[in-house]
């Protein structure tokens, strides 16, 4: 790890970037004032490298260059922070958009986000306010650039409030959506039509021509929606049973374009501009060209982090080799990083962002250890070893955050890569190759036959996959404490296995019992807790939590209760079992809990306005939450 450190120049400011990014979520300050401090900071940095170097110069050095880093987060975030207050329509009103994206269709709602320029007779002008709308997919075909005038219903994004559900209020807020609107075609009317930059346009009619030659040479159903996920990134056709079954069988990253379709792209781009070494200028060409291509098709794929960190990676790479340097790749991986915290500060709390650079910081750091565990002499044994082995250094550095934020685990995440990645990689070239022949019809056909029959083979094998027993381990629940902890503990293992050195094992061993230690006590601590929690859902259930198990009371069999239940085992990241279920006749019932009585009501605070009813029971519980008997609002969510 120290190695890895000392040869990534970009680590330090990386880490501290986005120190100042976190501390910035909790500290509001004005924006001018910061860049003020910015600047005297440059001014010390420019100061300390014109003096002549000393250890006490080095050192204010090292101090300013990293309170840079660290206040340039901080003010990067605070211009990006989210609006605290958006106006609220509770009633119907007119409002003008423009359409900037379609998202695609789900469930037969289609969805789009637009930019949202005025409401009634107030304007949007000094900030960027979008809305999500959501329409009937067989009514709403609207298009990328197109003006709507439009009459319905704004609300405001905001969660339900229930615990362990996802926080879609402040991901949406991030990217700067505030509302949401459901609409039908004659709701809304066009106002004209803004054409979008070109390259949206172009690379529009390019998707569309994608599709049309994809399905005219007879790659249809699953293994179209396949393709395509895996040429363009958009994963919305993708069968649910389908998207189901990569995730149990731990291919999900294979579908979501990153380094291995970034790197087959930039190998097939590198063949065809090899020629042009041999001309004048020739080199410089062919770095130009590469990375304008590379951008183009991140561009293409709609820009995601891992995307981002896959192109940017392949960038510095050409320009290394074109320079005639050394390329660092732990260099190029921080750098990337550093990069775009710089232009999109919010990156960082992106589930995609994190996973992507903790698989390659994970290949990085591991590949070479446990590749080196065995030899082979013959090549085909020794490339099957060495693809397991990339599988299981990707896989140990994002298991604790998948744990942390999906709960589960991929049995045979080993045999289904095993396979799937070098299948990828044909389907991927042979893509290439069909487009770019696609004009001559007969071997166009015999190609997309070969590249329907492969992708045939990739979902009924991952389908085989995800049906073997015990394909997916779930209910795994670990807190931010752990998964540091985690993390630690790895990295300490790994520098033991390389330096085989005494202090490190001790303090592997000592950081495992802490775990272990934490681990106890939070399970102790579960067991003590007896709590209600309310959930804002149609009919209100009710759930009773004590000693990891949920007692549950409802007035609606439609409710499922076990999604609730998944949730609260998230909150409480714990693996809570189903004790009792009870479902009431009437919506107003008293329930006996262990000698309490708890009246369930669909009335909201109806303990504040009942005296008499509350001296005859202990708890009260309404859709905001619950009151005790002597009128105290206990818990709301």
């Amino acid at each position: 790890m120290v190695s890895f450190i000392k040869q990534s120049p970009f680590f330090r400011p990386f880490v501290f970037t986005v120190a100042g990014i976190i501390v910035a979520q909790y500290i509001v300050a004005p924006f001018l004032p910061l860049l003020l401090v910015l600047a005297l900071l440059l001014v010390a940095l420019i100061f300390t490298i014109r003096l002549t170097r000393s250890l006490t110069l080095d050192l204010v050095w090292g101090l300013a260059f990293n309170t840079l880093c660290f206040v340039s987060g901080f003010a990067l975030t605070q211009n990006a922070r989210p609006l605290t207050e958006v106006p609220e329509f509770n009633s119907t009103v007119k409002f003008s958009v423009l359409i900037e994206k379609n998202e695609g269709v789900v469930n037969q709602k289609a969805r789009y986000t637009a930019r949202l320029f005025g409401v009634d007779s107030q304007r949007f002008e000094n900030n960027v306010i979008k809305i999500r709308l959501i329409a009937d997919s067989s009514l709403a075909n609207w298009r990328e650039g197109e003006m709507l005038y439009c009459m319905g219903t704004i609300r405001k994004i905001e969660n339900r409030g229930n615990p362990g559900e996802f926080d879609y209020k402040t991901w949406a807020n991030r990217k700067q959506i505030y509302y949401s609107a459901a609409l039908t075609k004659e709701s809304c009317s066009s106002m004209g039509y803004q054409k979008p930059f070109f390259l949206r346009v172009w690379i529009s009619e390019i998707r569309d021509w994608l599709q049309k030659t994809f399905v005219s040479n007879g790659i249809t159903d699953n293994q179209l929606a396949v393709l395509t996920a895996l040429t363009t990134g958009d994963k919305a056709t993708l069968d649910p049973e389908l998207r189901s079954a990569f995730s149990t069988a731990g291919l999900m990253h294979v579908l979501a374009v990153s380094g291995l379709h970034i790197g087959i792209i930039y190998l097939i781009l590198g063949w065809v501009v090899k020629p042009l070494v041999f001309f004048r200028m020739g080199k410089l060409f062919r770095v130009f060209i590469i990375i304008v291509f590379l951008w183009l098709y991140a561009f293409f794929t709609g820009m995601a982090p891992s995307v981002n960190r896959a192109v940017l990676m392949f960038s510095f790479l050409v320009v290394g080799e074109a320079s005639g340097r050394r390329y660092a790749s732990e260099n190029a991986l921080f750098a990337s990083a550093f990069f775009l915290v710089v232009v999109d500060p919010n990156i960082i709390y992106e589930v995609g962002f994190q996973l992507s650079y903790l698989a390659v910081f994970g290949i990085f750091q591991f590949y070479k250890p446990i590749y080196n565990l065995f030899f082979f002499e013959r090549s085909i044994p020794d490339k099957i070893w060495s693809l397991c082995a990339l599988s299981l250094a990707a896989q140990l550095a994002t298991t604790p955050i998948s744990l942390f934020y999906f709960n589960q685990f991929p049995t045979y995440f080993l045999l289904s890569n095993l396979l799937i990645v070098p299948l990828v990689g044909f389907i991927m070239q042979g893509t290439v190759v069909f487009l770019a022949i696609s004009f001559f019809e007969p071997a166009a056909k015999v190609l997309a036959w070969a590249l329907n029959l492969m992708l045939k083979i990739m979902n009924n094998y991952t389908e085989w996959v995800a049906q073997l027993p015990a394909s997916l381990l779930n209910g795994i629940y670990i807190d931010g404490v752990l998964l540091l902890g985690l993390y630690a503990l790895i990295l300490l293992i790994f520098s033991f296995l390389n330096n085989r050195s005494l202090k490190i094992l001790q303090l592997s061993s000592l950081s495992l019992l802490l775990l272990l230690g934490y681990g106890i006590a939070t399970r102790h601590w579960q067991w003590q807790q007896r709590e209600i929690h309310v959930y804002r859902a149609m009919h209100n259930p009710v759930f009773i939590v004590e000693a990891n198990q949920v007692h549950s009371l409802q007035t609606d069999t439609s409710v499922l209760v076990h999604d609730y239940i998944s949730k609260l085992s998230s909150f409480y990241k714990a693996n809570l079992t189903q004790a009792s279920h009870f479902v009431v006749d009437n919506p107003v019932s008293v329930w006996d809990h262990h000698g309490e009585k708890i009246l369930l009501t669909p009335r909201t605070r109806l303990a504040k306005t009942d005296t008499t009813l509350m001296q005859k029971v202990d708890f009260v519980v309404g859709r905001d939450g619950f009151v005790d008997n002597r009128g105290r609002w206990k818990k709301q969510w």
